[in-house]
């Protein structure tokens, strides 16, 4: 497990917290980004430092020398540790901290900034007395894992360099690796053996500080990335690139929620890729390490969640989506600058451009979609359906399916246990809703047209048999079938979606909530909603065997407020919002999803066949924000 958060709290309503959990990168809202080349940065869990998983696994290591000791812990950290932290704040593109030393006292003071996807530029200060005998010195440590050659202009990683400039270079030595430990004692006086020496693969620099000046260097990634010009001289806290939340916050709200909202703001920008290749809006990944390609059933909750503090982002990004649909209609359910998947995913598109037309109306958002939309709705009911699977008798042959979870956003739930097709509730659910919302979206553009009578019809129709077929009266709940009609016996929140989509009868409705989705052996979890239920001998935490996800709580939140259960809704708003932003102040940063039972770190989740869940998740962060601003307005 990553360490967790450490950093005091301030008056400053941005994120200020320091853990391993963490990423920086440039935004494609800032500039050009290449898809192909991922320059992510995750903090170091208990060092002042950054580490690039994906550049050969190269490290950035500040430390400092004084003339009594050696900082290179953070505080708290067990041994050479600085006394305390004076600030911290942290956005998606950089960071200023500020520290002190404990004898002297003296402050050190750091910022750290993505100037562009490849290339980080920092600035270090130190404001404190100079010991009679020694020169406050900064070390700058710069390793990698397996790189082929390290010399006094960089390190070779294979195919790419990374470069470390230093301006003013008048001060500066470059120190062997065997020369480490013994440069160390003659900084700081001593003869104690050096903790942490580099690895060989390392360059080591010390440069002497001058007490109230600044030492400026740019560190350059990538395969011949031409040297940056000389840094121009500037205030330390205008290099940081961290990002004020935008928008503005709902009133009332907490200081805690305030900064875990402008995290999930930042967590969106840094998901964010600038138009390239196929994608000619900007677009966004779900998560940039992990999950580096934009998933059509998440954009229009990333949408909403733009919606909240820049408008025009949200349009980009459902168009974004719409711009991948294939020749034949599909919408693929993965798409990346340079290619896509073939299978659709869970059909949304059509509920964030209403949604975002009603809050911004953009002009020509609709009317210049609305075909294109027709048709993707129209893509799964003719190419998903049970029928084509081989199964035209079963009395399930109209509903839609999954198979082996591909596409489905729920791959490892156990509805997907046995490799058979069946007829999918939720993805039945989700067109029922969709068929609503082209229906709006026609009569929007073209009032007098009777197709938005039809469509309207015809998901009426759909609803009402999805009602019928997938209702168990006996259990009280909506479970997928096989083809031979009988349940999947899995009560998983799947079985939840005809809330939102409308599809239940208020009665069943009543009977969802009271006995399944208020059940504390059900869904009504720790944090709830468990994405399977609780008394499940397979509800394990392992994403979709029972750990709670923010998107999914938003779908429901909206299925409760349709059909009149507010006091429920506005409790699973807030129980979500307490478990994303308290694990935010624990781990600083919000998760892909989270502990239904409210116990284990996100960090220590299984994730499949891995460990952890994903940190720094758009579409968590959108969640999260559209759940703070009850965002959309309206249960549909």
């Amino acid at each position: 497990m990553k360490a967790e958060a450490v950093a005091p709290m301030t008056d400053w309503d941005g994120p200020n917290l320091w853990s391993g959990c963490q990423m920086l990168a440039f935004s494609g809202l800032d500039g050009p980004t290449q898809w192909a080349n991922p320059y992510e940065a995750e903090l170091l869990p208990d060092r002042l430092g950054l580490r690039f998983e994906h550049v050969g696994g190269l490290t950035l290591v500040l430390r400092l020398c004084t003339g009594r000791g050696l900082c290179e812990g953070l505080p708290g950290a067990a041994a050479d540790a600085f006394a305390a932290w004076e600030d911290l704040r942290v956005g998606s593109g950089g960071l200023v901290a500020r520290l002190t030393t404990a004898e002297p006292v003296a402050h050190f003071e750091a910022a750290i900034a993505f100037e562009a996807q490849d290339l980080l530029r920092a600035v270090v200060r130190y404001d404190g007395p100079a010991a009679p005998d020694a020169v406050p010195t900064l070390l700058v440590e710069l390793s990698a894992d397996g790189c082929r050659r390290v010399d006094a202009k960089g390190l070779i990683l294979g195919e790419e360099q990374a470069r470390l400039l230093f301006e003013p270079a008048a001060d500066l030595r470059v120190v062997a690796p065997e020369q480490v430990a013994a440069a160390v004692r003659g900084q700081i006086g001593g003869s104690r053996q050096y903790v942490g020496q580099p690895k060989p693969q390392a360059a080591l620099y010390s440069v002497g500080l001058r007490p109230g000046e600044a030492v400026q260097m740019a560190l350059t990634l990538g395969h011949e990335q031409a040297a940056p010009s000389p840094l121009e001289a500037r205030e330390v806290a205008a290099l940081s690139a961290v990002s004020a939340a935008g928008g503005e916050a709902p009133p009332g709200i907490s200081a805690s929620l305030r900064r875990a909202r402008a995290k999930a703001i930042d967590i969106l920008r840094l998901n964010a890729l600038a138009p390239e290749g196929n994608l000619k809006q900007h677009w966004m990944s779900s998560q940039r390490g992990r999950q580096r390609h934009y998933n059509t059933f998440h954009a229009p909750f990333l949408a909403l969640g733009a919606l909240t503090f820049e408008p025009a982002l949200a349009v980009e990004l459902l168009k974004a989506a719409l711009g991948q649909q294939q020749a034949n209609a599909l919408v693929p359910e993965q798409a990346w600058p340079e290619g896509c998947s073939l299978v659709t995913g869970p059909p949304l598109l059509c509920w964030g451009f209403w949604h975002v037309h009603q809050a911004t109306r953009a002009e020509g958002l609709l009317s210049e979609s609305v075909s294109r939309l027709k048709d993707y709705v129209k893509f799964p009911l003719a190419s998903r359906m049970l029928s084509r699977f081989g199964h035209a008798r079963s009395q399930g042959a109209k509903f839609l399916t999954w198979g082996r979870g591909e596409g489905s956003n729920m791959d490892n739930s156990p509805r997907f246990d046995i490799n058979e097709p069946f007829a999918a509730v939720d993805f039945t659910s989700y067109c029922v809703s969709e068929i609503d919302m082209i229906s709006r979206i026609i009569e929007e553009v073209t009032p007098e047209h009777r197709e938005a009578v039809h469509l309207g019809w015809m998901g009426e129709e759909l609803g009402r048999e999805t009602r019928e077929y997938f209702w168990d009266a006996a259990a009280g709940f909506y479970y997928d079938r096989y083809p031979d009609d009988d349940r999947v016996d899995v009560r998983s929140v799947a079985g939840l979606v005809p809330l939102f989509a409308g599809v239940a009868s208020d009665e069943q409705a009543a009977e969802l909530v009271q006995r399944h989705l208020r059940d504390p052996a059900g869904f009504w979890t720790a944090a709830p909603l468990a994405s399977l239920a609780a008394d499940d001998p397979r509800y394990d935490q392992n994403m979709w065997r029972g750990a709670m996800f923010p998107a999914m709580n938003l779908l429901l939140f909206l299925g409760l407020r349709r059909y009149g259960f507010d006091d429920e809704a506005a409790e699973l708003r807030d129980r979500t919002l307490e478990a994303v932003g308290g694990w935010y102040e624990r781990t600083g940063t919000l998760w892909e999803f989270y502990d239904s039972g409210g116990q284990r770190s996100p960090a220590d989740l299984a994730r499949g066949r891995r460990r952890g869940a994903l940190a720094n998740h758009a579409w968590s962060a959108a969640a999260f924000l559209c759940l703070l601003h009850e965002c959309p307005d309206g249960y549909a």
